[in-house]
């Protein structure tokens, strides 16, 4: 039978259901890798201990992973250890991750700066390179910034919405106190039947985007001072990920495949469908460039996404360094279009975000909801109670202001 590569999303599955997550020591993760189901794929595929490698960075970067020091009974810490201490490239890293953490955990700003001064000699005597002790400390900066575990700059005040026609999110942000920078594809769009429409007050096309660099390239535009952003919000184009494809597909009528790829099939549906991915890969990415960006200089950047939730871009690679999708019923919050009001759809959306200890709340609903988003129905959220001056389009795109408050009255007014 000829071995097929192995890929670090076939080795994070295998992990997960294997109970790979939360804490773990190195010894017991040792153990869990000898394990049949692992060496059943190493049997069917090669390049397993690249794809686990991998799958366990990933896992560490987003949170989901934290290995630990298998000497956990040692009268010393990793934090303690003195520069003089000798030992292997891997220990050098290893102790580094751990110094990080201590720091972190203590309320100490650490930038990646400090770290390589510590470090480094270390780190070249056991016959490593900087670009590598450089690699392993932005890693572990950036697993403890998708945490929230990061000091917030006092100076950072400001905020930025990507995608922000509906402006949904203007309430939240303001009660926050961060001054918010609105850009989107569109100039303007109609929200409310017979009105003026509703104008973004910085437009521009974020398709332009440099890739991997949309959010300083925003910030200069606008000549936004770089560390004074501390959050973004994105809501991320979604009519070519949602599960509205499963209908389209039986129409033969599809935007992508079952697996998230643009459909095969030549026409503007396919061309819109990777003309998204791209979209949404330089965004994601572009966030987590920043995020990364700021945990280098020592301090955390936040940052909230939202998407169908049971869509198809939770299953792009790109998706990967980020935290885990929580899963946020609308009816469970309250939308301010013109009273305060019950969202009447279910509308299970997903959002990733590094706000710390922010989960959402859960609908105990057992019969219909008072609206449904699409299908033949006349129960739409445009066509009900405080909704109702709104169009359909409009409502679907509403985020529930409720929602953004819950979620940004986790980020602490000061320190962590």
């Amino acid at each position: 039978m000829k071995r097929t590569p192995a890929t670090f999303r076939e080795a994070k599955d295998l992990l997960r259901a294997l109970g790979a997550g939360g804490e773990i020591s190195e010894t017991d993760l040792a153990r869990l890798l000898r394990s049949p189901s692992i060496r059943k794929l190493q049997r069917k595929s090669t390049g397993v201990a690249e794809a686990m490698k991998e799958a366990l960075r990933r896992m560490q970067v987003a949170g989901e992973i934290r290995i630990t020091d298998p000497e956990r009974g040692s009268r010393k810490s990793w934090g303690q250890w003195g520069s003089n201490h000798q030992g292997t490239q891997p220990d050098t890293i290893a102790r580094m991750a751990r110094w990080i953490e201590d720091r972190v955990k203590r309320g100490i700003r650490t930038t990646a700066a400090q770290a390589r001064s510590n470090f480094k000699k270390q780190h070249k005597k056991a016959g490593g390179l900087p670009p590598a002790l450089t690699a392993a400390i932005n890693s572990t900066l950036l697993s403890q910034a998708m945490q929230g575990n990061l000091l917030q700059d006092p100076s950072a005040h400001g905020a930025i919405s990507l995608f922000s026609g509906g402006q949904s999110s203007d309430a939240p942000v303001t009660e926050k106190g961060l001054a918010l920078t609105h850009v989107d594809i569109l100039q303007e769009y109609s929200l409310m039947q017979d009105s003026p429409p509703v104008t973004v007050r910085t437009s521009t096309d974020l398709r332009a985007a440099p890739e991997g660099n949309m959010v300083r390239w925003i910030q200069t535009r606008e000549e936004i001072l770089e560390n004074t952003t501390s959050l973004v919000l994105a809501a991320i184009p979604c009519h070519t990920w949602t599960n509205l494809n499963n209908t389209l597909r039986a129409q033969g009528n599809e935007y992508r495949d079952k697996n998230g790829n643009p459909t095969r099939k030549k026409g503007p549906k396919r061309d819109e469908a990777i003309s998204q991915t791209a979209l949404a890969r330089n965004t994601v990415i572009s966030i987590v460039d920043w995020v990364l960006k700021g945990a280098i200089q020592g301090w955390q950047r936040y940052f909230v996404i939202e998407n169908p939730a049971y869509g198809t871009l939770r299953t792009q690679e790109f998706m990967d360094f980020l935290p885990k999708q929580k899963v946020a019923p609308y009816c469970m919050y309250e939308t301010f279009l013109g009273e305060a009001e019950m969202y009447p759809s279910h509308k299970p959306t997903g959002i990733w975000t590094n706000v710390r200890d922010w989960n959402p709340r859960i609908c105990p609903h057992t019969g219909p909801h008072e609206a449904t988003i699409g299908g033949h129905t006349n129960r739409r959220p445009g066509a009900t109670k405080a909704m109702a001056k709104f169009t359909p389009w409009a409502a679907k795109r509403w985020t529930p202001e409720a929602l953004t408050q819950e979620i940004l009255q986790h980020i602490p007014a000061n320190g962590r």
